[in-house]
């Protein structure tokens, strides 16, 4: 059988589009592009209030893409944040999705730890929540 480089990454896209559909369905949402740009920012949040070890961990249980979608831009300097209140991870979040929200942000975010607490293992899930303050806490389900 010949591989091709189509064969090489198609796995790993086709669990990156699980994740993006999932993400449309959990949100009522039509558009992919949408889709992962609220992924992207909300990881990209979650990825910058954890420690750089808990960042990594959760990663590792990530399809490639979205694992690297994840990665982008990050500097390992100077985290964690420390985001300790809702509306400083709804901005944070707002400012890496790089798309006009609205009302529905909190909704969105709720959404992708929704997803995330089905795609990741409930131990790694559990040491995640465990590191963030309360008001943070409250936004999984």
């Amino acid at each position: 059988m010949t591989t091709t480089v189509h064969s090489i990454f198609a796995d790993s896209v086709q669990k990156a589009e699980a994740w993006v559909n999932d993400m449309m369905e959990e949100l009522n949402l039509h558009d992919p592009h949408r889709a992962c740009s609220i992924v992207r920012g909300v990881l990209h949040a979650l990825r910058d209030r954890l420690t750089p070890e808990e960042a990594v961990q959760l990663a590792a249980q990530m399809p490639e893409v979205i694992r690297g979608m994840y990665f982008e831009g990050w500097k390992i300097h100077g985290k964690p944040i420390k985001m300790r209140h809702k509306q400083e991870f709804l901005d944070h979040a707002l400012h890496h999705a790089r798309i006009e929200m609205g009302t529905e942000l909190e909704p969105a975010i709720r959404g992708v730890f929704r997803m995330l607490s089905r795609r990741i293992s409930e131990g790694e899930i559990t040491d995640i929540v465990r590191t963030l303050p309360e008001e943070l806490r409250e936004l999984w389900p």
